[in-house]
């Protein structure tokens, strides 16, 4: 993702996190697990289980694009995964009994979609592709490009990971799904 659109992702995802699921405050916890850009959000409904938005920019150039996953821990910790996304819901919740794990929030998506990503009407490795790449963007052209994707991506926060996440915390409390 350019550094232009990271930016705004940076200064937009967290002012419409807090209006809009307010359970999530921004963490800057340590860990070696969070990667390099990642933007975190934790809620911790109950001392033994966390819960964490994460927001993962491309690190390439070439895809301005973010992804975003749900994790959880019960070890009072960000999950120590080596493998993220550590694999996929299933239809069952089978995953739900880990006591850590991350899942991408388009797995739950319906219909499916891969990330949340400014489209461009260039063919990818035209030449006309990399002379966009190489373009200098304006805060007010990154913001308006990002904006309708971070209000999307909270739509399906609000809409698919919230219950996903109280059905988690269902799980662990050992209630019905």
């Amino acid at each position: 993702m350019r550094k232009e659109y990271r930016r705004a992702l940076r200064e937009l995802m967290p002012r419409a996190i807090a209006l809009t699921l307010p359970q999530f405050v921004v963490t800057h916890e340590p860990s070696r697990f969070i990667w390099p850009g990642e933007l975190v959000f934790r809620w911790q409904p109950r001392a033994e289980l966390r819960m964490y938005v994460v927001i993962s920019p491309d690190p390439k150039a070439q895809h301005d694009a973010f992804w975003v996953s749900l994790a959880w821990s019960r070890l009072n910790r960000f999950p120590h995964l080596t493998m993220r996304p550590a694999g996929r819901p299933t239809p069952t919740g089978a995953e739900l009994s880990h006591a850590e794990y991350e899942v991408r929030l388009n797995e739950l998506c319906e219909p499916r979609r891969e990330w949340w990503s400014v489209r461009t009407s260039f063919e990818p490795g035209s030449l006309e592709c990399a002379q966009e790449l190489i373009r200098p963007l304006s805060n007010t052209e990154a913001q308006s490009a990002i904006t309708p994707l971070v209000d999307d991506a909270v739509k399906h926060l609000v809409a698919v990971a919230v219950p996903y996440l109280e059905r988690l915390q269902r799980h662990a409390l050992g209630s019905p799904q």
